[in-house]
């Protein structure tokens, strides 16, 4: 009987040990499927910047227009990411189905497990996806010859419109707002270079008066996109040709990180 009763005593704390060390194989294998691809992409944004410079150094041109060949580059970019889009949809569809409590309910403990572990799951299935985006752009950044700043750029323009719809406020990644302070900061700087490029003249002292006001109210409001109100004549002129490209590359739900140098503030998001 002493016998049986310490077999089940070994057999109950292998069981034991095997069900504690399930939770922990997931715990190591989702981080180092997030943390190779992370690590590439710190290489390659590094190769980005010693290529074209810091992000918030790139210089529009004088009009802010932009010009076709940097668009399509900026297109083959879009092209390249379109199946992380897909992943980071996906996602966002089961983050949304996961059952979230009634307020006027306590719930029971069965639902809050369930939840936790819907959460739980949602998360362990981003953090992977991050990483691979943040390689995943910048190595087709590199790819088409178009740095982070130019590329932030031409992004916070052509997507103006998407970023003021109210739907920008569903998906994970645009907690506060469509953009964060940090990029809104190099959006306000990168146009603060245009000004600095500007020559004397009739057109120029307008130019310049329309980007100084533009930039003040960046300054009052730390996630704001350029030219909030309205593109400039010459910024809308450039994009019209490939609009419906442009839009048909949109993706909504990884628009708030799109613009982001690394995944510190998209990892925060979606783990916290």
């Amino acid at each position: 009987m002493g016998e049986k009763r310490i077999n089940w005593l070994k057999g109950s704390a292998i069981g034991c040990g095997v069900l504690l060390a399930f939770p922990l194989l997931a715990v190591i294998v989702v981080s180092l499927r997030t943390w190779v691809p992370l690590r590439a992409s710190g290489k390659s944004l590094a190769q980005l910047e010693e290529r074209f410079g810091a992000q918030d150094a790139y210089v529009p041109a004088a009009d802010g227009a932009i010009a076709g060949p940097r668009i399509l580059a900026f297109l083959d970019v879009r092209r390249a990411l379109k199946g992380l889009c897909d992943e980071f949809d996906a996602a966002q569809g089961t983050f949304h189905s996961v059952d979230t409590f009634d307020p006027e309910e306590l719930p029971s403990a069965r639902e809050v497990a369930g939840t936790t572990r819907g959460f739980a799951g949602t998360a362990v299935e981003i953090s992977p996806l991050i990483g691979r985006f943040f390689k995943q752009r910048n190595l087709a950044l590199l790819e088409a010859g178009i740095g982070l700043g130019e590329y932030s750029y031409i992004y916070a323009l052509a997507y103006r419109e998407q970023f003021l719809d109210e739907s920008i406020e569903e998906p994970l990644f645009a907690q506060g707002g469509p953009i964060s302070p940090e990029v809104g900061e190099v959006l306000r700087v990168i146009l603060a270079h245009q000004v600095d490029s500007l020559v004397q003249g009739a057109d120029a002292d307008a130019r310049r008066r329309d980007l100084d006001a533009e930039i003040l109210a960046m300054e009052q409001e730390p996630q704001r996109l350029p030219w909030h109100d309205g593109l400039p004549a010459a910024v809308e002129a450039s994009l019209q040709p490939y609009r419906e490209p442009l839009d048909a590359a949109f993706c909504l739900n990884i628009a708030g990180i799109e613009m982001d140098p690394d995944s510190r503030r998209a990892l925060y998001i979606a783990l916290y």
